[in-house]
């Protein structure tokens, strides 16, 4: 996985079912930790810190905290990265609905740091969303995570449809057969779904 997963589809398409199955493999990892943002704390299990949409900004502040932190202690060691350990652990931050949450502001302010800065710091996003509209996204922030792994349970609308088409075009995604049954988009198959690959690797879900 690259440090950066995005998921777009239709309610119902299966991204919390791959939030889940990422938090899964997190918990069998003893060098990582999921932390989790979904509206009510009701979907998403297997995970060691979790917050609605009001905990949100809390939450984040506490990631992009560790962050800092982990960059000062890179600096002091003379490293380029963190090695997650067990006291140490990767951190995998899981947010579902969040073209609701990320009307925040602030949460998207907060989203985009942790994003740029993650990478090297052993800190991981997997982010859920039903659009990519630019109503609801900060272009930066889109683009950087439309750069990482992409996977596409369908497409809710023209736009995001137009959008994924154009990622499929220049090369930066790549559409594969028999996944989740959705909404038909460009480049799908006979089921109906697409499955992209953003420049960090592919993804295949089947739930």
């Amino acid at each position: 996985m690259a440090h950066t997963h995005l998921l777009v589809g239709t309610a119902g398409s299966g991204k919390t079912h791959t939030l889940q199955r990422l938090a899964d493999r997190a918990a069998a990892d003893p060098t990582a930790t999921a932390w989790a943002i979904e509206p009510r704390r009701d979907s998403l299990t297997a995970v060691d810190r979790h917050a609605d949409f009001d905990g949100a900004e809390q939450m984040l502040d506490q990631v992009l905290d560790l962050a800092r932190r982990r960059t000062a202690a890179c600096v002091a060691a003379g490293s380029t990265a963190h090695t997650p350990t067990e006291d140490q652990p990767r951190v995998l931050l899981l947010i579902d609905a969040a073209d609701q949450l990320l009307r925040r502001r602030r949460v998207a302010e907060q989203l985009q740091e942790l994003v740029v800065t993650g990478r090297d710091l052993a800190i991981e996003t997997a982010v859920a969303t039903r659009n990519l509209r630019l109503d609801v996204w900060p272009l930066g922030l889109r683009d950087r995570l439309l750069a990482g792994d992409l996977t596409v349970h369908g497409t809710p609308d023209r736009y995001t449809a137009d959008l994924l088409r154009e990622r499929i075009a220049d090369g930066t995604a790549t559409v594969l057969p028999h996944a989740v049954r959705s909404r038909t988009a460009a480049g799908a198959n006979a089921t109906g779904t697409v499955l992209a690959r953003g420049r960090g690797g592919i993804t295949n879900n089947n739930g």
